[in-house]
């Protein structure tokens, strides 16, 4: 499926949105220290968009294939010190994989790819990309995700358009209890 034939696609009758091109930078494996994360919703889609200096990404998250809560997991698991972590995003035609590294000290590698079939593509000789490939300060990259996360659900998430299932219900205190326990942890140690 190329980018033409992706704006065509519409799933719960709500189309998706053009395809968002890619920029891809020389930050590949270098520490950077400024990442920002952007939750939306369109209907049944959710878009994640990860930037780190000149490089960024957006994943799409469908309700049919339902992994934008399970990406709480990995970071999760970053909280907790479990490393590595990894996740398979099925965008409904392309998959892409958002990984957190164990690197040095108080520092994670994280990537987000295309999934790698183990062939090449020949309709596609650069296939698979890596979009975004750094090191960067763990709490820094936590304290991102788990603010832009409760935010988006505590205020922009329509769970009428996500499966019917209302999210806010059973995920959110999970994720708020999660968070505010890392908190404190964090300050009792501090």
């Amino acid at each position: 499926m190329d980018e033409n034939d992706r704006k065509d696609v519409a799933v719960g009758k709500c189309p998706l949105p053009e395809a968002k091109k890619h920029t891809i930078s020389a930050v590949n494996g270098s520490l950077m220290n400024n990442i920002s994360l952007n939750i939306k919703q369109s209907g049944s889609w959710i878009f994640l968009t990860i930037a780190a200096g000149e490089a960024d990404i957006t994943v799409h998250f469908s309700s049919l294939f339902n992994p934008l809560f399970e990406v709480f997991y990995i970071f999760w698991g970053l909280i907790n010190g479990v490393l590595p972590q990894e996740i398979d995003v099925d965008e409904e035609g392309e998959i892409k994989v958002i990984r957190l590294l164990p690197a040095d000290n108080d520092l994670v590698r994280l990537q987000v790819a295309d999934y790698d079939y183990g062939k090449p593509d020949e309709d596609d000789p650069e296939y698979s990309r890596t979009y975004i490939d750094i090191e960067t300060a763990k709490d820094p990259l936590i304290q991102e995700f788990f603010s832009k996360l409760i935010d988006f659900l505590e205020n922009d998430f329509n769970p009428e358009s996500w499966r019917a299932e209302n999210l806010k219900t059973y995920i959110l205190p999970a994720i708020k209890n999660g968070y505010i326990s890392y908190l404190r942890n964090k300050a009792t140690l501090a």
